[in-house]
């Protein structure tokens, strides 16, 4: 349904596939949009940490995956 697209976990997912897909620039976007829906999304930061690794910026990458840390349990 159209609703979906406002969830956090639809964009997630989106950008999930992007980076299997190994399109990490579109995945940042996805996973951007996700993360204004939900700062507190732990698989967003994991994900975006990954995407940034892939187009290395990985000290950008270091401070997402400390995010989703901080973020665990």
């Amino acid at each position: 349904s159209g609703a979906d697209g406002t969830r956090a976990e639809y964009w997630v997912e989106k950008g999930r596939i992007l980076l299997d897909e190994r399109d990490p620039r579109r995945a940042l976007r996805f996973l951007d949009e996700a993360l204004a829906r939900d700062p507190d999304y732990r698989a967003a930061w994991l994900y975006k940490g990954k995407a940034l690794e892939a187009l290395s910026r990985h000290e950008e990458a270091a401070r997402c995956f400390e995010r989703a840390d901080s973020r665990a349990g």
